[in-house]
């Protein structure tokens, strides 16, 4: 509800409760697009998503579930996962997935953790963001950039 006056907390908290995907959670979006003006979009998205009955966010393919919560948490263009990064158990795994977002390189670190033969998606944070440089492909004038 823009509480803490943060920007950063209150995209973390819908894309959390959009990760959720259930009923409280979308009484909660509902309550954040008709009080906090700044997230009303991404409230109103996280509740289009909840509404079209997703699958569950976990699968027996680590690589496929990494895509498919990378087009979850889409931030601007997803240009991709990292292959995943495994504990020395197997158990457990990390994928890196890359979104450029304006001149924005943004890193969003998914967790997993294997319970029988599915993977499970266990959490997601930023994990890096980077300006990138202006172009400067020839032909491409000051106004385009």
């Amino acid at each position: 509800m823009n509480k803490y006056n943060d920007r950063w907390v209150d995209a973390g908290a819908v894309r959390s409760l959009k990760l959720i995907a259930s009923p409280r959670c979308q009484q909660i979006l509902q309550e954040v697009r008709s009080k906090n003006e700044g997230r009303s979009i991404s409230a109103a998205n996280a509740i289009q998503y909840i509404r079209s009955n997703p699958p569950p966010l976990f699968d027996q393919n680590l690589v496929d579930l990494g895509k498919r919560l990378a087009l979850v948490i889409q931030i601007g263009n997803w240009t991709g996962n990292k292959p995943p990064d495994y504990n020395e158990s197997g158990d457990k795994a990390c994928i890196d997935c890359e979104f450029i977002a304006g001149r924005d390189l943004l890193i969003h670190t998914a967790t997993f953790h294997k319970v029988g033969e599915l993977w499970i998606v266990r959490g997601v944070r930023e994990t890096m963001q980077a300006l990138l440089a202006k172009s400067s492909e020839p032909g491409v004038n000051k106004e385009q950039q």
